[in-house]
Formats: structure tokens, C-alpha cells, sequence
């Protein structure tokens, strides 16, 4: 899953009232679409997927344009790109001339982007990517020296340093405090 990028109030679309009005007019047909027999519609479910890929499609457009975010941004999907790589290999040791050297990008831009786009350095994007991943596994039942390995910490003094930093405790405090008692969850 992709983060969102961190817009002010990435949230908001507003609409002028014609725009309002062009989303209620096909919000109208997909109900007036719904309503109707195939025998009435021939084609009616394809009817219904084109008008709603054509609103998202319109969704997109109006939400790029007003929060100022350009059709060829190619250094914002590279950075989606790293992240998707983050994501897929924390468990491994991810340096940032690998990163840089993988997605053909200068490192000290890369790390400017990457702030930029996900509003934090790629080192503490990695170390908030296995922290998320060892609560879980903590969560799970496993061990702390099993948490460890799999969150992608080859130290456990580091990884208990570090969880007990973002997190405010310790990983077996956490994990204490996070398991189901009793078989109930």
C-alpha cells in the first residue's frame, strides 16, 4: 500500500458547483443504470464500469490539479518505487548507495525527494517500516530474538534500543501488553 504523499489537508477536493454538478449528473445515470433490466440496457454492467472510470479518472484529475501535483512527476513514482522496494525488503540491510545505485539517482537528491515526498529520510522511512512489521510479529506470539531477525535488526540490542525509542517501551513490554489473554481476542 502506497502512503499518502503529505499534502496540506490532502483530503480536501473542492469543487466548483458546475464540477458538483457533473459528478450528480453521473451519479444520476449510475442510479438510473442500476434500476434497469439488461433486457432494457444491453451492456448495462459495462455502462456502469465506463461511467465510474470516468469519474475516477475526473476524481484524479481535479485532485492533482488542485493540489498542485504535476501529470509527469517521474521523481515522486521513483520515490513510490523505493518505497514499494523498502516494503518488499526491509528484512534485508538497505543502504543508500544501493538505493541510489538501484533507481539511478543521485543519493543526496535522493534523500531530499524522498523528505519531499514522504516527509521523512529514507533511513527513518526503513527503521518505521520494521518497527510496524516487529509490533506485529510481536503481537503474533513470536519471540523477541525471532522479531529481531524477521523485522530486518541484525542486532538485538539495537532493535531493542530502537523499539523501546519509537515505540516507548521495550519489544516484551509491548508484546506483553498486545497479546490476547485467554484465547479471546
Amino acid at each position: 500500500m502506497l502512503p499518502v504523499p503529505p499534502l496540506p489537508r490532502w483530503w480536501i477536493l473542492e469543487l466548483t458547483e458546475a464540477e458538483a454538478d457533473d459528478f450528480c449528473r453521473h451519479l444520476d445515470r449510475l442510479l438510473e443504470l442500476r434500476d434497469k433490466s439488461e433486457e432494457e440496457c444491453y451492456g448495462k454492467e459495462l455502462y456502469i464500469q465506463l461511467l465510474l472510470a470516468e469519474m475516477l479518472l475526473k476524481v484524479n484529475s481535479l485532485y492533482r490539479s488542485y493540489h498542485g501535483i504535476a501529470n509527469e512527476d517521474h521523481d515522486r513514482n521513483r520515490i513510490y518505487d523505493i518505497v514499494n522496494y523498502i516494503h518488499r525488503n526491509y528484512e534485508e540491510e538497505i543502504l543508500l548507495n544501493t538505493l541510489s545505485r538501484r533507481f539511478f539517482i543521485n543519493k543526496y537528491a535522493l534523500c531530499e525527494r524522498f523528505r519531499d515526498v514522504m516527509g521523512t529520510t529514507p533511513s527513518q522511512y526503513i527503521i518505521n517500516c520494521r518497527i510496524s512489521k516487529a509490533k506485529e510479529l510481536l503481537a503474533d506470539g513470536y519471540t523477541v530474538e525471532y522479531t529481531c531477525g524477521k523485522a530486518g535488526f541484525n542486532n538485538l540490542s539495537h532493535f531493542s534500543r530502537t523499539f523501546k525509542n519509537k515505540v516507548g517501551m521495550s519489544p516484551k513490554q509491548y508484546q506483553q501488553k498486545n497479546i490476547p489473554r485467554d484465547g479471546s481476542e
